[in-house]
């Protein structure tokens, strides 16, 4: 299994790809951590009644878009409410829509993909070898997250947060982010040019991330919620029955597994400016 893994790698392109990607990854990860440990030193058990009254306050619409409608009394269904309604996926699909475009179609538009063909590589080895970084990419990013949550809540509220919870919702989480990125890979695989690329993949990104907003403002919209993905990032059920999470990580990993496969045939069929 190694061996055939191996075979289907570019290790050369895995590196580049690592050397080319890593400011926006860090920026990302930068502002995932300042706003991941804010909200950790935001919380205290002795007042998070009052944090829900302050909830209250707000535009009630302007509440249920963000996803603040459901902040929990205890630090693990705190943070799910506040980081997951919002935070923990517009940042990482910012990340996904520019790597994706950068992973085929940036290379095209630039020039450089001609460069990677002349090496004695097929085209399934290098959409397999982007694939396997995307997803790694996107994977890392989280787990990162995640480490600064349990890292700080440690520190600053031992013994609060579900350890064991928390780390399977962000599991959940690295499925859908990665399900919403297979749709970006497929615009990166099907346009030769960045801008329609980037503009399909940003476009579908944010077409989810918006009806799920509206999805949330009122009852009314609520079935806008069937399509997008992001609905699926129901924080609290995630954490109060396994079984939903378990469901909806199987479902996207079959559908986003189809969309890659489509990718790898999209680009070894597809006339290259080259």
């Amino acid at each position: 299994m190694e061996m055939q893994v191996s075979n289907n790698m570019n290790f050369s392109l895995l590196k580049s790809n690592i050397k080319s990607n890593w400011v926006i990854f860090a920026f990302i990860a930068f502002m995932l951590t300042i706003y991941t440990t804010v909200s950790v030193g935001m919380f205290n058990p002795e007042n998070a009644e009052l944090m829900e009254g302050l909830m209250t306050m707000l535009p009630e619409q302007m509440v249920k878009a963000f996803g603040f409608s459901d902040l929990g009394t205890e630090l693990t269904t705190y943070l799910a409410g506040y980081l997951y309604g919002f935070i923990m996926f517009v940042f990482p699909i910012i990340y996904i829509v520019i790597t994706a475009n950068s992973l085929l179609a940036g290379h095209v538009d630039k020039g450089t993909m001609a460069y990677i063909l002349s090496t004695p590589n097929k085209r399934n080895r290098i959409v397999i070898t982007q694939i396997i970084y995307f997803i790694l990419a996107i994977s890392v990013l989280i787990t990162y997250a995640t480490m600064v949550v349990i890292i700080m809540s440690a520190i600053m509220w031992p013994g609060h947060l579900d350890y064991i919870g928390y780390i399977f919702l962000n599991i959940v989480t690295i499925v859908i982010l990665t399900s919403i990125g297979s749709v970006c890979f497929l615009a990166s695989a099907f346009f030769n040019d960045s801008k329609k690329s980037v503009g399909a993949g940003a476009g579908l990104a944010m077409f989810f991330v918006m009806i799920n907003m509206l999805s949330g403002v009122s009852e009314d919209l609520d079935f806008l919620k069937n399509l997008t993905p992001v609905s699926l990032l129901d924080a609290n059920r995630i954490l109060e029955d396994f079984s939903y999470g378990l469901t909806v990580s199987g479902m996207l990993i079959i559908i986003l597994s189809v969309i890659f496969f489509i990718s790898i045939k999209v680009f070894e069929k597809k006339n290259l400016p080259i």
